[in-house]
């Protein structure tokens, strides 16, 4: 998942994506800088809010390109 992730925040050009807990939980990467990746957690920060979210890797169930829809 770390690799995949890792592709999603270097694309050129950044295409915002949706991380998707196994909780159900979603969180919108709107920005790269708006994102931290470690070996084991990524950090999401909701610039509006400036809400920072932890997330475990292994509780990272899927994540969805945001190509052609408003975030």
């Amino acid at each position: 998942m770390r690799e995949i992730l890792t592709e999603h925040l270097r694309r050129q050009p950044f295409v915002p994506f949706e991380v998707i807990l196994s909780s159900g939980d979603r969180y919108v990467v709107s920005h790269p800088e708006n994102a931290a990746l470690t070996r084991g957690r990524m950090f999401v920060t909701d610039p509006a809010t400036e809400k920072v979210v932890e997330c475990f890797l292994l509780h990272i169930a899927s994540v969805e390109v945001k190509e052609n829809q408003e975030v």
